[in-house]
């Protein structure tokens, strides 16, 4: 009996162990099936959260927050990679807290801009994978550039430039010949620069202290204001024409400003002179006139002020003068036999000197023209080679000869030949 039971209880001990050993086996994938029913992990995604600077650098031991609603889900540190990856998040519309270690800053403490701290309506999908970047800035003294070129490159030297905060003015410089200041040792902040524009490159409107502003300064930062200055020129066509629209050849254009003459330019055939690549400033062009125009003295005639060259205008000013009336002389030498005299030279005065010295044609005769009719002539005519003549008016000259617009004169000279 007790040997039977022996058996029995030894039997009993091994089915206990038998059904331990298959529960034990058994249990695991029992509650895996349990949390498949009751769980579905496969509706779970991850939230990465990744912290740097500006310049791409990691920021380790930013605080971290996941939340839906009002509920915090979890709670972490960012590693030396400034990172962080909350697992097994549920589905749902979550949010993330970063909160800057010691040292570091959010840009919105010294610049007004949109929270940089929160990324919300970050919406986890079954398997899926969220990152949610955040920058911080780093408490530290950094540097800030200003420079100054023409629109070329050509860097533009000597512009005095001013590095400003909020508060006010911090500090003070010069360009250099590669037209560049460093504003060294610039301490964490939202900062600004303003440059002094000169004269040559500002036109009327224009601001003098052209500024760039939002230059966010942290640790060992280089931040540029760049300012292009464009020359301020222009260019004036200057036209003298007379009466007719003709042009006036050979006219002198004297040019000025309010600071006194520039210089003088003859005009071309066509009546024009450009004077281009002019600073931008008020001009006056005045004309001298060659011989044969006439003008009286006035604005517009003789005189244009107040040309006022903008950025890349091109203005036209044009003066109109009055063209004096020409005539023709037409000279005849004949001998006593009324046989021409030629190669006889005959010159054609004023009071002022000389207008003409010409010679006979075979037929005996000259014409001149294109004479001008404001002033009185004399024609005077030297004895040729074997003719005499007897000195005075009418045998060798004609004086006090006036002569009207369009007049065709005709002169008649004779000469003895022995």
């Amino acid at each position: 009996m007790s040997h039977r039971l022996g058996q029995r209880t030894r039997r009993d001990a091994n089915d206990g162990r038998l059904r331990r050993l298959w529960w034990s086996s058994l249990l695991p994938l029992l509650l895996s099936g349990c949390d498949s029913l009751l769980t579905k992990p496969t509706l779970y995604g991850s939230v990465t959260a990744q912290v740097t600077r500006r310049n791409g650098a990691p920021v380790s031991g930013a605080r971290l927050v996941l939340y839906t609603g009002q509920r915090p889900m979890g709670y972490a540190v960012t590693d030396s990679n400034g990172s962080y990856t909350f697992l097994d998040v549920p589905e749902g519309v979550y949010g993330v807290l970063a909160v800057p270690p010691t040292g570091y800053a959010k840009v919105e403490d010294i610049s007004a801009s949109a929270p940089t701290d929160v990324i919300d309506k970050l919406t986890v999908l079954a398997q899926g994978k969220l990152d949610a970047r955040f920058t911080f800035l780093k408490v530290g003294l950094g540097s800030v550039i200003a420079q100054v070129n023409e629109p070329d490159g050509t860097p533009v030297s000597q512009i005095a430039v001013t590095l400003y905060a909020p508060s006010g003015a911090v500090a003070r410089g010069v360009t250099d010949a590669v037209g560049k200041f460093v504003f060294d040792g610039v301490p964490l902040g939202n900062y600004g620069v303003f440059a002094a524009r000169p004269q040559i490159f500002l036109d009327s409107g224009e601001t003098p202290l052209p500024s760039r502003a939002g230059l966010i300064v942290d640790e060992q930062s280089r931040e540029t204001a760049a300012f292009v200055f464009a020359r301020c020129t222009g260019s004036i066509a200057a036209l003298v024409r007379d009466s007719t629209g003709r042009p006036v050849p050979g006219a002198i254009l004297t040019f000025y400003t309010g600071s006194g003459k520039i210089g003088d330019a003859v005009v071309g055939t066509d009546g024009r002179r450009t004077f281009g690549s002019l600073l931008c400033a008020d001009y006056g062009l005045r004309v001298q006139l060659p011989r044969g125009w006439t003008a009286t003295e006035g604005r517009g005639v003789t005189f244009l002020d107040g040309l006022r060259v903008r950025r890349g205008s091109a203005l036209t000013a044009t003066l109109t003068v009055v063209r004096v009336g020409r005539a023709i002389v037409r000279v005849r030498i004949l001998d006593q036999t009324d046989a021409a005299v030629p190669n006889a030279r005959v010159v054609l005065y004023t009071g002022a000197g000389l207008a003409r010295d010409v010679v006979t044609a075979a037929d005996g005769t000259v014409s001149m023209d294109d004479i001008l009719v404001n002033e009185e002539y004399g024609v005077r005519v030297v004895n040729p080679r074997g003719y005499l003549a007897t000195e005075g008016r009418g045998n060798t000259f004609l004086d006090a000869i006036r002569l009207i617009d369009g007049e065709v004169r005709q002169l008649e000279f004779r000469f003895f030949k022995p």
